[in-house]
């Protein structure tokens, strides 16, 4: 009987290991609390179909809160930005945080904090950072390798405002990187500006930071930005002249757009603890739902575990590695079909291809890159561009892409999506877009 009791209390222990586990599609959040004072902080995961619990997966170090997350290159870990402003000057830290436990640091900055950050295409992340208090404000962007942890400054700029998010852009015709700057800067300075790793600096939008702009997505389908103010602010969409029209009357601290192009974004405030889902096709709020944050804290970063489906790792010229890598459970033992485009979207009036699932695929499908890559026409090119997945959801067979000698260090970036489907599910899951650059 004794065995039999312990045999159960283990099945119970570690069933409720496994369900303490975030799953495909759950809100991830990071926290702070008393930025300016006994600093706290932690970051935690949600359903968002039962709204309101939170399951923490790791709590900040005494006196630092948790500013940002972001999926993994392998899409199962976190990476999660650690920051102090107690410390003069600040201080902070990119960690990588695995859902089953156990922590890496990928870096450690002790001058200044990180912000928004975004993966590229060689296995970097590009980060925005600022140096704080200062005046004139001290920002820098930066790249970091997520394995390596090498620290590589981009650029260094004195202005009146500070950088906060960024978004990655590679459209044609556009520096990569895009800032958008904050806080509480009654004077005119940049705004929204566009950067590389040459340390050319081109501003989009000039004004006062106030109310302070705390978030920025590409949004994928348009091409424009989506935009979150704090303090009384609105969510806004910007294209690429600076315009700007205004969505919906919520503060947002942080953006996450969807492949099925809604957008949840999380309440900007420290007495805000709510999340709104917003149609960006239809320019209609969906749904708002608590998040389950204790008043007086505040959400951070927002992103959707197991949404970085694809990933482009270029360390050489000559070749790219992706991987395909889905947490979708309907996803495992199923095929994958890929293509590649020189742009995200096909020109106006054509329109990104959209499946009955509702999901769409950001890539440009009527130009002759596509048809060529997955049709599978060029094979010493594009190699396993169509195939299986594995138990787990990751590629069976390596995907590369072989770049011509003819082709390398032309500077001209390819994007890379597709789609995960089963013989009688039809389209399962549409992946995000990553790229690499020619």
């Amino acid at each position: 009987m004794q065995r039999t009791i312990v045999f159960f209390l283990l099945i119970t222990l570690f069933a409720s290991a496994a369900d303490a586990q975030p799953r495909y599609g759950d809100l991830v959040f990071s926290t702070g609390e008393g930025q300016y004072g006994n600093q706290r902080g932690y970051t935690a995961y949600m359903d968002p179909v039962s709204p309101g619990t939170l399951t923490t997966l790791a709590s900040a170090p005494a006196g630092s809160f948790h500013n940002w997350v972001r999926m993994a290159p392998n899409n199962t870990d976190l990476v999660i930005s650690q920051a102090t402003l107690l410390t003069n000057p600040n201080s902070g830290e990119l960690v990588e945080l695995r859902p089953g436990g156990g922590q890496r640091t990928i870096a450690m900055f002790r001058t200044f904090v990180t912000d928004g950050y975004e993966l590229d295409h060689d296995g970097q992340w590009i980060l925005s950072a600022r140096a704080m208090p200062t005046s004139p404000k001290q920002n820098m962007v930066l790249g970091v390798d997520h394995i390596s942890g090498t620290v590589t400054p981009y650029i260094g700029l004195s202005t009146t405002t500070w950088f906060n998010e960024m978004t990655i852009d590679r459209d044609p015709g556009f520096l990569p990187y895009t800032v958008v700057c904050c806080c509480l800067s009654g004077t005119s300075g940049p705004e929204v500006l566009h950067t590389d790793r040459r340390g050319t600096v081109v501003t989009l939008v000039s004004g006062s930071t106030i109310p302070p702009n705390t978030a920025i997505e590409l949004h994928p389908r348009t091409g424009d930005y989506i935009i979150g103010y704090i303090s009384n602010g609105n969510i806004i969409r910007m294209d690429r002249t600076g315009k700007k029209t205004i969505l919906t009357p919520f503060s947002g601290n942080a953006i996450k757009i969807l492949q099925d192009d809604t957008a949840w974004i999380a309440h900007g405030g420290w007495s805000s603890r709510t999340l709104l889902r917003y149609d960006l096709t239809r320019n209609a709020v969906i749904t708002i739902i608590p998040s389950g944050i204790a008043f007086g804290w505040n959400l951070m970063g927002i992103d959707v575990y197991g949404s970085r489906t694809l990933v482009c790792n270029q360390k050489s010229p000559a070749t790219v590695t992706v991987n395909v890598q889905s947490r979708h459970p309907g996803a495992k033992g199923q095929q994958y079909a890929l293509a590649a485009g020189f742009a995200r979207r096909p020109a106006p009036p054509a329109k990104c291809l959209q499946f009955p699932n509702g999901e769409y695929l950001f890539l440009d499908a009527t130009g002759p890159l596509f048809t060529l890559s997955a049709l599978g026409l060029l094979p010493g090119v594009f190699q396993n561009f169509q195939g299986l997945l594995d138990g787990a959801g990751n590629n069976v067979k390596p995907i590369t892409v072989q770049i011509p000698l003819s082709l390398q260090a032309s500077g001209i970036t390819v994007f890379v999506a597709g789609v995960i489907y089963g013989k009688q599910a039809g389209v399962i899951q549409a992946t995000n877009t990553h790229w690499f650059v020619l």
